[in-house]
């Protein structure tokens, strides 16, 4: 029964931030001024054509399920070669995402006969991020570092699944694998430690959510400080001028977040205004800030997502990450039906939500089983 509660609100998970990222994305070029314009004066209320279509997800869906994949690819080559680099097979999934743009990386020649690169779905290009599509393209190696200081927030919005993922069989505390796994992967992309530690902290209180039901208001606290300790610094900073930069970037962001958290103490629930005032949301730690106001604020999905997204800031981003938080903080059921029926690629967000949770469970209590060959074909770890 507790598996299939972790498999639900992975689901729920998933769904909810691609659902955020759908009803933002008709949005993420407008002002408030534009929206009410164009929507009413409570802004949009349901999905509206954008991408061709209706419920169309952008690049941060497609590259937030090309590192769920890569997650389980990641456990089938510990299984399968005793090899542990998740960051090497998580990487590789973001260069895979970068195929289906239709751009070629520096690495090597890339397999597209299994998986979600084989799936002429997921080769829309939706006004991909130059940060994103740069970084991967330029990569030396699998699992290097980009020599950028961006902070923009493409590099947060892909990494719920590694919060997601089940890391407590490994040597960490499973948050604290998960807030580290989550730097080193943005970090392929994203230099600026506002980047990777926003993403760090996303996963962590992800991982918290769905590991024991914690609140999201106690996990903001447990992640800030868990940042502070700088327990995660030697695994890997090894530059001085990145490790004197990182002070900074940590007192932003808990300034940021300590700021939504006395909101939610106060009442106060967003607004448009209130939103434009912590920021547009361009950069991973605002983005991060004004989702965790719109899930912490909200008596349900509904509420929080639509708050997310009707604003003057980055409307597909926001309501991606305030989706993820929401989607786990109410569960599947509480998300409207429509919205689920008609989001794109709903099938692979109900697989994917699904094996996040099941895959390592069959490895860790059962061993290879009937499903063997199955696993191999879906997640080969090459």
């Amino acid at each position: 029964m507790k598996n299939v509660q972790r498999i639900e609100r992975s689901q729920a998970c998933l769904y909810g931030g691609a659902i955020g990222d759908a009803l933002g994305a008709p949005l993420a070029s407008l002002d408030w001024q534009a929206i009410c314009e164009q929507f009413g004066d409570d802004g949009l209320e349901t999905y509206a054509p954008a991408h061709g279509g209706i419920g169309c997800i952008t690049d941060d869906t497609q590259m937030m399920l090309f590192v769920a994949e890569g997650a389980l690819r990641s456990y089938v080559r510990i299984q399968e070669c005793e090899i542990y680099a998740p960051i090497v097979v998580l990487h590789h999934a973001l260069i895979r995402w970068l195929v289906t743009q239709g751009e070629q990386p520096a690495i090597a020649q890339i397999d597209t006969k299994v998986g979600l690169i084989s799936d002429p779905r997921l080769h829309a290009r939706r006004s991909p991020a130059t940060t994103s599509l740069e970084a991967l393209a330029q990569a030396p190696a699998f699992g290097s570092v980009a020599r950028n200081t961006s902070k923009q927030c493409d590099g947060l919005v892909r990494v719920a699944p590694v919060g997601l993922f089940p890391w407590g069989d490994f040597l960490l505390h499973h948050r604290d694998r998960a807030f580290s796994v989550a730097c080193e992967l943005t970090r392929c992309t994203h230099g600026h430690p506002s980047a990777y530690l926003s993403a760090g902290i996303f996963a962590y209180v992800i991982n918290g959510m769905i590991d024991n039901g914690r609140s999201l208001e106690s996990l903001i606290p447990a992640a800030l400080n868990f940042m502070d300790s700088g327990a995660w610094l030697d695994f890997f900073i090894e530059c001085a001028e990145e490790r004197e930069a990182v002070p900074r970037s940590q007192a932003h962001i808990r300034f940021l977040l300590e700021t939504v958290l006395d909101f939610h103490a106060q009442g106060v629930t967003p607004t448009p205004q209130g939103i434009d005032a912590l920021g547009h949301g361009e950069s991973a730690e605002e983005a991060l800030a004004i989702a965790v106001w719109c899930a912490l604020a909200a008596q349900d999905y509904r509420q929080g997502v639509l708050w997310a997204v009707n604003h003057s800031g980055k409307s597909d981003s926001i309501g991606l990450l305030a989706g993820n938080l929401l989607g786990l903080r109410f569960g599947l059921a509480d998300i409207p039906i429509e919205w689920v029926e008609d989001i794109e690629l709903r099938d692979w967000l109900y697989r994917l939500g699904h094996d996040l949770q099941w895959l390592p469970k069959v490895y860790l209590g059962r061993g290879y089983g009937a499903h063997d060959a199955e696993l191999r074909e879906c997640y080969p770890d090459n």
